[in-house]
């Protein structure tokens, strides 16, 4: 889904141990990752070191990034924001969309509401803001609470909401040690985030959205 990158300059904003900051470089980035995890950023630096192309790492928090407005043509995110409380998020988004120039996108994947609410419901108890795992808390949202935050952003879509991610333990980690099964988890998962009442099932989504250049932003589409 992501354009043409070659000297393109991307933020992965929560980048990790930089897995999607070395595959932007790889499509021509240049991509800064950010995180405030010091041993993660540390890893990142190692697998630029063996080849990754031009990616960069950044030790800071999400809400108080350290660049100039207009300085990103994209800004990624994956399974980040919904770990942060609404308030501060909003935030976030606000100043991520500062940061991009005029029509520069972002893609957040983020944790579906109706997803989580499930689990609770067939436990017959009643769905909650904030979830806390083992991990991190994580507060879901609903694809059309995602769409009014980055409307108020001043960015509309500009694709449909994209459903995926059903299987729980599903990861870039499984799939490199159960190949084989892996492929078919993903071939199952195409099938289903095509139907259109089993794809809002889906752990998370992911919303695409662009810079409208205006301060109040516009209507945006529907899913």
């Amino acid at each position: 889904m992501w354009p043409m990158l070659d000297g393109k300059r991307v933020l992965d904003l929560g980048c990790g141990n930089g897995l999607y900051t070395g595959e932007l470089a790889r499509r021509g980035a240049v991509a800064i990752g950010v995180d405030f995890h010091r041993e993660s950023l540390r890893r990142g630096k190692q697998q630029q070191q063996a080849g990754r192309g031009r990616c960069y790492f950044v030790c800071a928090q999400a809400d108080a990034l350290p660049f100039r407005e207009g300085a990103f043509d994209m800004a990624i995110s994956v399974e980040v924001l919904t770990h942060i409380a609404p308030q501060p998020r909003s935030e976030i988004m606000r100043s991520v969309c500062r940061l991009l120039k005029e029509r520069g996108r972002v893609y957040y994947s983020l944790h579906n509401r109706l997803r989580m609410s499930l689990g609770r419901w067939v436990r017959l108890r009643p769905a909650q803001e904030m979830y806390p795992t083992s991990n991190l808390d994580v507060w879901p949202m609903q694809p059309m609470a995602a769409r009014a935050a980055l409307a108020a952003c001043a960015m509309h879509l500009v694709a449909p909401i994209r459903f995926m991610n059903y299987h729980s333990r599903f990861s870039y980690q499984y799939y490199n040690a159960h190949p084989l099964l892996g492929r078919l988890i993903v071939a199952m998962e195409e099938a289903i985030c095509r139907l259109p009442l089993l794809r809002r099932l889906a752990i998370t989504f992911l919303i695409v959205a662009e810079k409208d250049g205006s301060t109040t932003g516009r209507r945006v589409g529907s899913q």
